[in-house]
C-alpha cells in the first residue's frame, strides 16, 4: 500500500490527522525499516497540493505573467525531481543533462542514513516557493506557511526525528541549490521588471502596443534554455509583410476577421476557457498543470510519478516559453488586430483582450505543443477526460471534455483564432515549435525509474 498523507487542503490535512487519530493507522504505520522506503512507496499528495498552490501564487503576484510563470513551475519541477530522485530506484539525475547543472553543485544524501522523500519534498516545494515570490502577498503567505506547517505534521507522523530532520534539511539544500543554479539563466526575479530592455521599431510590419499595457519580457529569449538543444529547434519566418489582398499575410489577417464574424457559441466558449489571462488565472502554464495535477490525482500518482511528471512538464514549460519569446521579439510582427484596424475595417476588435507582446509565433500555441508531446509520454496518446481544473480554481464556470491530448493541443492553440489574436501561421507554426522541444525533454535519460 500507498502511504497516504495528505488530503487536498490544509483543512482537510486536519481533517485526515483527526480521522487517523481514532480509527485503523495502517497507513500511517511505519514498518521496520520504515524511513528507506522509495519515492514511489510514497502517495503523491504533497506534490500536488504544492503545485495546486503555486497556481494560486502565480495568479495573485505582481509580474508573473506567462514566461515568468513557466519559470517558476519549470524550476519547481526540478526541484521536486532531484530532491526526491535519490529514493526513485533505477533513477537517473537530470545534472549533467541540463544547461549548466553540475551534479558538484547539488547537495548529496548520505548512503548511510534514511530519509523520508515526502518530508523532502515538502520542505524543497516550501523554500522554492520563498525562493521564486520574493513579493508574495500577505494571504498567499500565510497559505505556504500553513501548507508546509500541515504537511510537516502529517508526513512526520511516527517517523524517528533525526530523519525527519535530515529529510527537510536535505530538501531545503536542493531548493537553494537549484535557485543557485537559476540565478544565472537570465531570468532571476525577472517578474520584478517585466518590461525592462523594449525598445521600439519601425515599419508597417512592427507590433504596436493594443492598449493592454506595455510589451512583455522583451530579452526572455535570451534566456538559457535547461535543455542546450533546444536553442536549435527552429521554424520559418512569418510571411513577408504586405498589404496586397493577394498575399499571404493579407489572407491570413482576413482569416482572423472572418472567423470573427462566424464564430460559434462553442468556438465562443473555447476562446474564452483558454484564455488563461495572467492576474485572472495561473496563466497558460498554470492550465497545464493544473490538467496534469488532475490526470495525477485520478491515477493516484506515487511520489516517485508525480515528480517525474513535474520535471518533464517544468522543461518543457520553461523551454517553449524561452523560444517562443525569442522567435516573438526577433520578427517583431504586429498582431492581427493592429493589421486588421489599418487595412480591413477600423471599428473591428477581438473576443478576447490581446497580450502586450508580438504576434509570431504563438505562446499558447508553443507551450501546448511542448506539453501535448509530454502528456503522451506519460499518459499515453490517447486518455479520456475531462477538463475540471478551471472550475476548481473558480476561474471558469465550464468543463469541456477531450479523448486524445492532440484534441486538447489543437483546441487550445485555435482558440487564438477564435479570440482574434493570432494568424494561422502564429498558431501551426508555434505548435511545430512546441513539439520540437517536447520531443528533446522525452529524449532526456530519466533511468528507467520504479513509479
Amino acid at each position: 500500500m500507498k502511504r497516504l498523507y495528505t488530503s487536498l487542503s490544509p483543512i482537510g490535512l486536519f481533517v485526515l490527522l483527526l480521522l487517523f487519530s481514532g480509527c485503523d493507522k495502517s497507513a500511517l504505520e511505519p514498518t521496520e525499516d520504515h524511513a528507506s522506503i522509495t519515492a514511489n512507496e510514497h502517495g503523491g499528495e504533497v506534490a500536488r497540493e504544492w503545485f495546486k498552490l503555486l497556481c494560486r501564487v502565480v495568479k495573485s503576484t505582481d509580474g508573473y505573467y506567462p514566461p515568468m510563470a513557466a519559470r517558476a513551475f519549470g524550476h519547481m519541477g526540478v526541484v521536486l525531481y532531484q530532491t526526491v530522485q535519490p529514493g526513485m530506484a533505477q533513477s537517473a539525475s537530470l545534472a549533467g543533462q541540463l544547461n549548466q547543472l553540475s551534479a558538484d553543485k547539488l547537495p548529496k544524501i548520505d548512503p548511510t542514513r534514511s530519509y523520508n522523500w515526502g518530508i523532502a519534498a515538502n520542505a524543497a516545494m516550501a523554500q522554492t516557493m520563498r525562493n521564486f515570490f520574493v513579493n508574495i502577498k500577505a494571504r498567499d503567505q500565510k497559505s505556504l506557511d500553513s501548507l508546509e506547517t500541515y504537511m510537516m505534521k502529517v508526513l512526520s507522523t511516527n517517523e524517528k526525528p533525526e530523519t525527519a530532520s535530515l529529510s527537510l534539511q536535505f530538501g531545503k539544500e536542493m531548493a537553494n541549490a537549484i535557485f543557485e543554479w537559476s540565478k544565472t539563466d537570465g531570468g532571476h526575479e525577472g517578474y520584478l521588471r517585466p518590461h525592462d530592455g523594449l525598445v521600439s521599431r519601425s515599419g508597417e510590419f512592427a507590433w504596436q502596443e493594443t492598449g493592454s499595457g506595455r510589451g512583455v519580457g522583451p530579452k526572455w529569449g535570451n534566456n538559457r534554455l535547461m535543455i542546450a538543444t533546444n536553442s536549435s529547434v527552429q521554424i520559418p519566418a512569418p510571411h513577408p509583410f504586405s498589404t496586397d489582398p493577394n498575399s499571404a499575410l493579407y489572407k491570413e489577417a482576413l482569416e482572423v476577421y472572418t472567423q470573427s464574424q462566424i464564430n460559434t457559441e462553442d468556438q465562443k466558449e473555447i476562446a474564452r476557457f483558454w484564455a488563461d489571462d495572467p492576474f485572472l488565472t495561473c496563466t497558460p502554464t498554470g492550465h497545464t498543470f493544473s490538467i496534469l495535477t488532475q490526470l495525477l490525482e485520478e491515477d493516484r500518482a506515487s511520489l516517485a510519478r508525480s515528480a517525474l511528471a513535474y520535471a518533464k512538464m517544468g522543461i518543457a514549460e520553461n523551454d517553449a516559453f524561452i523560444r517562443c519569446w525569442w522567435v516573438k521579439y526577433e520578427y517583431f510582427l504586429l498582431r492581427p488586430k493592429t493589421y486588421i484596424r489599418r487595412y480591413i475595417d477600423p471599428n473591428w476588435d477581438t473576443l478576447i483582450e490581446t497580450p502586450p507582446f508580438p504576434a509570431y509565433v504563438s505562446g499558447h500555441s508553443s507551450e501546448i505543443g511542448a506539453a501535448s508531446k509530454v502528456f503522451t509520454s506519460l499518459f499515453g496518446a490517447s486518455r479520456p477526460f475531462s477538463d475540471r481544473s478551471q472550475v476548481y480554481f473558480g476561474f471558469s464556470k465550464t468543463i469541456r471534455y477531450y479523448n486524445t491530448f492532440e484534441q486538447v493541443a489543437l483546441e487550445s492553440a485555435f482558440s487564438r483564432l477564435y479570440g482574434g489574436l493570432h494568424y494561422r501561421m502564429d498558431i501551426e507554426r508555434g505548435l511545430d515549435l512546441g513539439r520540437q522541444i517536447g520531443d528533446n525533454v522525452n529524449r532526456l535519460n530519466f533511468g528507467n525509474p520504479v513509479l
